[in-house]
């Protein structure tokens, strides 16, 4: 007799149904969508604890030697006493952390994650470069209805929600001669939710078949009413 299942229902974004969608395609037996997520799902529950440093085997040994090292500088700390030893055998790693800051990266992003970043990065941009073409009164009328009376479209990401995007900012800035207009931006922490907006976006882009993340494209001042109606408008 198979274990008693319980129905439950997901109401899910076009966006978080497209990236599934994308992932299912991607398996070699593609699998329904109530398949996928249940696979996802599994997949996310058993992934390894990454919140806290860990070392294997082999690491810790390097570890030990170096602290080897560390005791001939410091000759009059027994081995037993070397803090770098006496971390690995507590397991207070975050004490390495303290003592090494810089060497453990904790702003790693995936690169899809990257990638859509950098898309965003190149939409924005081509956005923007198009708005500051136009009229003062088009300008205008643009940026009281859709952005709050900013000048910019791209405002970052929310430190909380979005973490692994802000971080993503961070490291693709620090590229040479790739938009410096941002360099110069203060990218404070923005409410929840801006990653579905610069996405709804992008898709209104595509539906127009120009795909400013792609290729720098002339934008209308309707095509631009339009693309930011989708990111800002009312939904």
């Amino acid at each position: 007799m198979s274990p008693k299942s319980e129905r439950i229902e997901l109401r899910l974004d076009e966006g978080f149904l497209s990236r599934i969608d994308d992932w299912r395609n991607s398996q070699t037996r593609q699998p329904s969508r109530s398949e996928a997520i249940r696979a996802l799902v599994d997949i996310g529950l058993q992934a390894k604890d990454t919140t806290r440093l860990k070392f294997s085997d082999g690491e810790k040994f390097i570890i030990a030697m170096l602290a080897e090292r560390f005791q001939d500088q410091k000759p009059s700390i027994r081995f037993s006493q070397n803090p770098i030893i006496s971390s690995l055998m507590n397991g207070n790693y975050w004490a390495l952390e303290a003592m090494f800051k810089g060497i453990f990266n904790d702003k790693y992003c995936e690169p899809q994650v990257a990638f859509e970043v950098t898309q965003i990065l190149e939409m924005c941009e081509n956005i923007e470069s198009n708005i500051n073409r136009l009229g003062e009164k088009e300008r205008n009328i643009l940026q009281y209805k859709f952005l709050d009376g900013r000048e910019n479209v791209f405002v970052g990401f929310s430190l909380h929600q979005e973490e692994m995007y802000k971080n993503a900012v961070s490291q693709i800035l620090l590229s040479p001669m790739r938009f410096e207009t941002f360099k110069r931006r203060r990218l404070n922490d923005s409410p929840a939710g801006r990653l579905e907006i610069y996405r709804r976006m992008h898709r209104a882009l595509i539906s127009m078949g120009k795909d400013a993340s792609q290729d720098r494209h002339y934008l209308s001042f309707p095509d631009l009413e339009l693309v930011l109606d989708a990111g800002f408008g009312t939904h």
